[in-house]
């Protein structure tokens, strides 16, 4: 599991003591074409990384047909998802569907946040590796809304 894990997003920074100890909580998972791997509003069970395959988020469009789905994004391997509840300590904010066969190492959220509790430093890195994650996502969606603006639109105040 380590030499799995060793290049991927989540375990950027870590030690090998520290990446051996993320390693002891992960374990593997299979999901066929179409099936859901979580809903949207289920509370947090687990976090993923996409070993292979792809998988689709996708959020409930309410307003015109409450059956309708509608995709958010397509994560490829080496992507991790799920990590917003769990960040959150929430439920989920979208869904998220096999859209081919996919593997994927899951993370129990409570296992996870023991471990990072128990050794700060690497829940640290840990949540500083979500942080990068999400900035990056935050950017590209930002990009395309900007790209498909095609007015001056008014910006949301905080």
């Amino acid at each position: 599991m380590m030499e799995i894990l060793k290049d991927t997003v989540l375990a950027c920074d870590l030690t090998k003591e520290e990446l051996m100890m993320l390693s002891g909580i992960a374990c593997e998972q299979s999901f066929f074409k179409n099936e859901l791997i979580f809903n949207e509003k289920e509370a947090v069970d687990s976090i993923y990384l996409l070993l292979e395959g792809r998988v689709q988020i996708e959020r409930k469009n309410n307003l015109s047909n409450p059956f309708y789905n509608r995709q958010l994004l397509v994560l490829k391997a080496g992507q991790v998802f799920g990590e917003m509840a769990f960040i959150e300590k929430g439920l989920r904010s979208a869904s998220a569907r096999a859209k081919s066969h996919v593997r994927v190492i899951t993370f129990s959220s409570l296992k996870l946040e023991q471990l990072m509790l128990e050794t700060p430093l690497l829940g640290y890195k840990i949540m500083t590796n979500f942080a990068r994650i999400l900035s990056q996502r935050l950017r590209r969606m930002n990009d395309q809304w900007l790209s498909k603006s095609r007015q001056n639109s008014q910006i949301c105040e905080y």
